[in-house]
């Protein structure tokens, strides 16, 4: 990447971290590792009094992940995930209608977000549980938590495909059960042109979304080639009354974005005391546990969180 772009880390120069942490005027810290160690490096932070955007979505450790919301929140300082979908703007626009009434009674999110890894990548997931449904369908939990709130119950269903002696389970699958429906998220790393395929389709009694793809890379803006635009098809019950089946949607794309951008951008003005965050301490924590269930691994996910 940094070959590619190769000025797109501007600014201060790659340091030891006990330099980094001395840096003078330091206030916030983005914690970008591998998986494993998110949660480690992001406490050494918090533990530093600052402000913490961390990469989704902390270790499989959940102690040590309430903990670290434990300590920012105890310091004031924001605690910012990299959820990406919590930016993109037809997901925003969406879950907003949602929060205002307009789809109605929600009773189904179907959530895909799949793609095609190589044996390397695959072998890597086996150090999770739930394999790729942790690593990528952490994305998809927060969207059904956000829209749904706290399912009833949560049923895992990852497997592994058994594909190119896969030794992991590369396909994340699972079931969320609320008292008005199922909902479900699937993800796959080994679906053929997955990427194009990743969706997000909202049913309600007055409405049902459609968003897919989810992403898809947009001609370059201003020099940025990583840009991305959504599809979008939308009915509602208004505008199918008097109509036939296959006339009464709407569709079209989003402008061009960058999901990161408005990310980082973001967690600025929360720092700033601009904005505030609109995730609690205690939802990301409900989230975690959330995402560890669906991963077959033993979370009260429905119990109260006391930070």
């Amino acid at each position: 990447f940094l070959q590619k772009f190769p000025d797109y880390l501007e600014g201060p120069p790659i340091m030891p971290l006990n330099e980094a942490l001395a840096i003078d005027g330091l206030d916030a810290a983005i914690v970008e590792t591998d998986d494993t160690n998110l949660t480690k490096y992001a406490q050494i932070a918090a533990d530093h009094g600052l402000h913490v955007q961390m990469d989704k979505p902390g270790n499989v450790d959940n102690v040590a992940f309430e903990q670290l919301a434990r300590t920012l929140k105890r310091n004031g300082k924001v605690f910012h995930l990299g959820y990406m979908y919590r930016y993109n703007p037809a997901v925003k626009k969406l879950i907003r209608e949602i929060k205002e009434g307009r789809l109605g009674e929600i009773f189904s999110v179907e959530a895909q977000m799949s793609c095609m890894h190589k044996p390397e990548k695959r072998s890597w997931l086996a150090q999770f549980p739930g394999g790729m449904l942790y690593y990528l369908g952490c994305h998809l939990v927060d969207m059904v938590l956000q829209i749904q709130g706290i399912p009833d119950e949560i049923i895992p269903l990852s497997a592994s495909s058994g594909l190119w002696d896969s030794d992991c389970e590369d396909y994340g699958m699972a079931a969320f059960r609320y008292k008005k429906g199922t909902s479900f998220v699937k993800t796959s790393a080994n679906e053929l042109c997955g990427y194009v395929r990743r969706q997000l389709v909202v049913s309600g009694s007055r409405g049902t979304v459609e968003l897919k793809p989810l992403e898809y890379y947009a001609p370059a803006v201003e020099g940025w080639d990583l840009s991305l635009y959504t599809g979008v098809a939308e009915v509602y019950a208004e505008d199918a009354e008097g109509k036939g089946w296959s006339d009464c949607r709407t569709c079209y794309n989003t402008p061009p974005y960058d999901r990161y951008i408005d990310m980082i951008r973001a967690f600025a003005a929360m720092v700033k005391g601009e904005i505030e965050n609109p995730y609690s301490y205690e939802y990301e924590v409900t989230l975690h546990r959330a995402i560890l269930a669906a991963c077959g691994v033993k979370a009260d996910y429905k119990a109260s969180v006391i930070l």
